[in-house]
């Protein structure tokens, strides 16, 4: 006997719980690519397939779902990495996730053959690319590439406030991104989101100057709020000079030194 579809209702606040965010605590951030010779680069979130396997397992239980998956090769490819030619194959990777009275979606990954756990990334791949279908982890997507500057071992110095659409029903900005106990205090988006927007108009090199001598920081996101009793915002220190910079920046770097 065929087991009973879920009524409208039922679908739709499935689909509801399957599409929330996840929890911010989950979310990493991969480099995308490099650049300045590795000292910036361009960032996007992921989440690690364990959360699409607990959201699945927490609404339709491990046995109300299935996933089978196929694997295969396109051998003698060849790529240039740093200016050397490489001859390998291509691991292609199809995952079909069902879930018990809702349906079926099937999602490819890729990888090449010579890469770490090359199998293992191209079915993780295919894997999130199924779940999507459904609504789960498709608001990831919606991420467009943040730049960022990188440490001496290419990971992001500071990562990317979480917008509101991307946290999970009934959390605030501050309890997603942690700084209800932070003593620097509470960040000012809006001035926030001001001063890093002058990083297209006065361009990356110089914006980066500019904030490390008035703020000792590379990004406006990661520097205090505070510098002291009754002394004025560094943020608000921040954006009077890097809108200052943008009329008169190379005066601007010749009259304002570095502090201790």
């Amino acid at each position: 006997m065929a087991a009973t579809k879920f009524t409208e209702a039922e679908r739709e606040k499935l689909f509801a719980q399957l599409e929330a965010p996840f929890d911010p605590a989950l979310i990493k951030w991969r480099v995308m690519r490099a650049f300045d010779y590795g000292r910036s680069g361009v960032i996007l979130p992921f989440a690690d397939p364990r959360a699409y396997t607990d959201r699945l397992n927490e609404l339709f239980t491990p046995f109300g779902w299935t996933r089978e998956y196929t694997i295969s090769t396109v051998p003698s490819l060849c790529r240039m990495e740093r200016g050397k030619s490489i001859v390998t194959s291509k691991v292609l990777v199809a995952t079909a996730v069902t879930i018990t009275r809702l349906g079926s979606h099937t999602g490819t990954g890729e990888e090449w053959a010579d890469r770490e756990n090359a199998v293992t990334a191209a079915d993780a791949q295919a894997f999130k690319r199924a779940c999507s279908c459904f609504g789960l982890g498709r608001y990831l997507y919606r991420f467009g590439e943040t730049r960022v500057r990188l440490n001496s071992r290419g990971e992001p110095m500071a990562i990317p406030t979480l917008p509101e659409w991307a946290l999970p029903p009934g959390m605030t900005m501050a309890q997603a991104n942690g700084l209800a106990g932070d003593t620097r205090g509470p960040v000012d988006q809006r001035l926030t989101a001001e001063i890093e927007g002058f990083r297209g108009t006065l361009g990356e090199p110089i914006y980066a100057e500019i904030l490390r001598r008035a703020g000792h920081s590379t990004d406006a996101r990661t520097s205090p709020m505070r510098s002291g009793r009754n002394k004025p915002s560094k943020r608000c220190r921040l954006r009077l000079a890097v809108s200052s910079g943008c009329a008169t920046w190379p005066r601007w770097l010749a009259t304002h030194s570095s502090s201790p």
